[in-house]
């Protein structure tokens, strides 16, 4: 309990740090702010700063109490153990965690660049991504059965057996595709390819994922319970 409290702690000072420090800078940041950018990084939206700069930390508010409102009434948690409770509820905290952080310094690279610095807010996401991916991928692979948060589908949630084994090769995959990506950047990857890969390591993560889900209660439903495989 004392865990959780820490995490819960934590993650209510990551969604207040944006709103302190708008409040700190919100005289110097400029009428209008950019929103929206480019394969580049380069922007082409922008909006009033009102909704332009509070837009992403009232998201990250309005995302957390919405995903621990969920938690709480997981009907499959309800029937499970105080131990798994806890345990989940701590793995959806360190998402929520890893997820407002990335959002909290999205929301201060933006005011960044309504000061015309561009280095930010790619930094904050050519970085930031992959590590989020990194604690996704890390999360993943011991996350017990539940209805709110992993990698559902009804091939997942019918089976503990391969929910358990997904999770296993789809936090380990999460994690490779992380990695990939921090290489990629380091070695000086072009920009404007970085969401187009990105793009495309998710789709295919979510691809293997789901297609080994299918296999797995595929051969789980071909075998009896004895071991013996069932007749048509």
């Amino acid at each position: 309990m004392k865990t959780l409290f820490k995490k819960e702690t934590l993650l209510a000072l990551i969604l207040a740090a944006p709103f302190i420090y708008l409040a700190c800078v919100w005289q110097d940041i400029p009428a209008r702010v950019p929103t929206h950018f480019d394969a580049d990084f380069k922007p082409n939206g922008w909006m009033p700063k009102t909704v332009g700069v509070l837009l992403i930390p009232c998201t990250s508010i309005f995302v957390a109490f919405l995903s621990l409102t969920l938690l709480r009434f997981d009907p499959r948690l309800a029937k499970n153990d105080a131990d798994t409770r806890s345990h989940v509820r701590g793995v959806m905290l360190n998402i929520l965690i890893a997820m407002c952080l990335l959002l909290a310094a999205c929301s201060i690279a933006i005011v960044d660049a309504a000061w015309h610095n561009l280095a930010t807010i790619t930094d904050t996401i050519v970085y930031g991504l992959p590590l989020l991916l990194l604690v996704l991928g890390n999360s993943l692979g011991k996350l017990r059965p539940n209805y709110a948060i992993g990698i559902r589908c009804p091939w997942t949630l019918e089976s503990p057996a391969v929910w358990n084994k997904t999770h296993r090769l789809g936090g380990r995959l999460l994690v490779a595709v992380s990695l990939i990506l921090l290489a990629m950047v380091v070695s000086g990857i072009a920009m404007q390819h970085f969401a187009w890969v990105v793009l495309g390591l998710v789709i295919g993560w979510s691809l293997v994922t789901i297609g080994y889900a299918f296999v797995l209660s595929r051969k789980e439903g071909a075998v009896g319970t004895d071991g013996a495989m069932k007749a048509d």
